[in-house]
């Protein structure tokens, strides 16, 4: 660690956005519809709170990362499953942005320590006007949460639920993606 103490340490992260995660190529479903249309303007919604709950081929992820592609200069994405072993001190300062996406909230679940961590970073978000947008396999009322604060803040926002596609959206999803690749 360099710099004078008591100043902040920076993390080199190797978080890096697909270069597949983007609007254009998210095949929108019915279920789908609302949360696309809604992270669309995530970063023009101040304090807002989203949370993405389904499973992991939902397309929770590449809607977080198409949110933070196309907002690069306002907005931040953090794999929390990735980036657990840092601890929550990571979210420290993040609030600072426009947006701000949290992924795989389960990797970090269940832990007292990033309980607090993620309940003080949705608090500074708010207090900012940051919005946050979460992504869970479990909706907030089903997350292993022993912090019931926490669980209230990500329950009071807007809450999409991402299905896995079905079958003729995976074959759809697949022609989608030919297409872009000129196949």
């Amino acid at each position: 660690m360099s710099g004078t103490a008591g100043a902040p340490r920076q993390l080199a992260l190797n978080v890096r956005l697909r270069d597949e995660a983007t609007f254009e190529n998210f095949f929108v479903t019915p279920a789908s519809r609302q949360a696309h249309a809604w992270l669309r303007t995530a970063a023009d919604r101040p304090e807002a709170l989203a949370f993405l709950h389904g499973p992991a081929d939902g397309g929770k992820s590449h809607l977080l990362q198409a949110a933070c592609r196309a907002f690069p200069a306002v907005s931040f994405y953090l794999p929390l499953r990735e980036v657990a072993a840092h601890g929550p001190g990571i979210l420290e300062g993040l609030e600072r942005r426009s947006l701000l996406c949290l992924d795989d909230l389960d990797g970090v679940l269940p832990s007292a320590g990033w309980e607090e961590g993620l309940f003080h970073a949705v608090n500074r978000a708010r207090d900012c006007g940051c919005a946050l947008v979460v992504a869970a396999r479990q909706p907030p009322g089903a997350l292993s949460l022993k912090l019931a604060d926490l669980r209230s803040r990500l329950a009071g926002g807007v809450t999409f639920a991402l299905p896995a596609p079905g079958d003729e959206a995976r074959a759809a999803i697949l022609e989608l993606r030919a297409r872009q690749l000129g196949l």
